[in-house]
């Protein structure tokens, strides 16, 4: 469910966008804008009302546009500085973003609210897609999100809105950009709620597999350090 009323949704907001990260309706990023078009399209945004497109950026564009076409209606919170400006974006709703064009300073665009689809599934399966994704989290949830405390992934745990626990999950999943793009961009909550469990799994089969490597290393230092010590000792 979007976090704004319908009536309140401009024609056209200003476009921010962001190279390798992307904002999920009810998420919040911390942003340093480096560049002088972030900066406008942010100052453009609070002038405004506070609102814009938050917008993944194509590492190739297409047809011209620099954009990923779902992005994230979003309102900007905490914009301090001059010379070096940060600010808090708060994401509110999926967009799709049209006409955009170029204004002196930055991007603008047209947009469309994205309501989330229908499921896909009869209604007494629905609860076992978000319920075997609140047990891994149970179990294994900490291990998967290293920015995150323990409070803050039980909170993420208890979230009753399966919408946004399959954002929020995919949104601090450590995994790139463009994959967690897919998940903005999958409107129905069965679909999403299955690839934020299909890519929690597959984060945590990594994370396997990077601290048996690590166990492997020191295991063969320590190996090392003992023949060097016995041959010391011998001699």
């Amino acid at each position: 469910m979007p976090l704004i009323d319908p009536a309140d949704v401009p024609e056209e907001v200003p476009v921010l966008g962001l190279h390798g990260a992307v904002l999920f309706p009810a998420g919040s990023l911390p942003l340093a804008l480096l560049s002088d078009e972030a900066v406008a399209a942010v100052q453009a945004a609070e002038a405004a009302g506070g609102l814009v497109a938050v917008a993944l950026r194509r590492a190739q564009p297409r047809d011209d546009q620099p954009y990923h076409r779902v992005a994230t209606l979003a309102v900007v919170r905490d914009l301090l500085g001059r010379s070096q400006v940060r600010c808090r974006v708060q994401g509110l709703a999926r967009i799709e973003l049209s006409g955009v064009r170029g204004a002196p300073t930055h991007r603008c665009a047209r947009l469309r609210l994205l309501e989330d689809a229908a499921a896909d599934a009869p209604a007494s399966a629905a609860p076992s897609r978000d319920r075997r994704l609140r047990d891994r989290l149970l179990a294994d949830g900490p291990d998967a999100f290293p920015e995150l405390s323990l409070p803050a992934v039980r909170a993420l745990v208890r979230i009753p809105d399966r919408s946004q626990l399959a954002d929020l999950v995919l949104a601090n999943l450590p995994i790139p950009a463009e994959e967690k793009h897919r998940g903005l961009a999958e409107r129905n909550v069965e679909n999403r709620l299955a690839l934020a469990s299909s890519l929690l799994d597959r984060a945590l089969a990594d994370l396997a597999a990077r601290r048996g490597v690590a166990d492997d290393v020191v295991r063969v230092v320590r190996l090392v350090a003992w023949r060097g010590w016995r041959v010391g000792a011998l001699t």
